[in-house]
């Protein structure tokens, strides 16, 4: 019985120093868009220690530019709220697209733990059958250190059809 009690404690003990470990991550969720509109996606930092320090965020999110077209970056409201901010967008081939995004501040990241990194805004195209491209990260980086990301997408829905008989 010992033995088992030593063996609980121990796994518990390591979950909570892996946990308490755990590295920042940039995820992008799976967002749908009514067809032809135009919308925000928020990308989310996890696992962000409260005295983290971070002042400065680069982040590249590639995308189908048939299906969407980046917008606008948007920081009001989120971790980065009064970061100095650059973007452009940069045709990488094969019909994709890339949102390169360069944030930095005198200010460490204003997050606790969890929460919208950044808002990213784009325009979908008129669709007649569903579709969608994934947001993924070529580069995602905090004070200059890569870090773990979570592949979204955008998927248009909300697209109707006319049957002729």
């Amino acid at each position: 019985m010992n033995s088992l009690r030593t063996i609980s404690t121990t796994a518990m003990t390591l979950l909570l120093v892996a946990a308490a470990h755990a590295q920042p991550s940039l995820i992008a969720p799976d967002a749908i868009f009514l067809s032809g509109s135009t919308d925000t996606v928020d990308i989310a930092i996890t696992n962000a220690p409260i005295d983290s320090a971070f002042t400065g965020v680069d982040l590249f999110v590639k995308y189908d530019s048939a299906v969407a077209t980046a917008g606008a970056v948007i920081t009001d409201g989120t971790a980065t709220d009064g970061w100095t901010l650059a973007s452009n967008v940069v045709d990488v081939g094969g019909g994709f697209k890339e949102l390169r995004i360069s944030m930095a501040s005198s200010d460490s990241l204003n997050v606790p733990v969890s929460g919208t990194l950044v808002r990213l805004e784009f325009t979908v195209a008129t669709a007649i059958t569903p579709t969608s491209t994934p947001l993924e990260f070529p580069l995602a980086e905090l004070n200059e250190t890569a870090r773990d990301t979570t592949t979204g997408s955008i998927s248009i829905g909300g697209v109707t059809s006319v049957l002729s008989l």
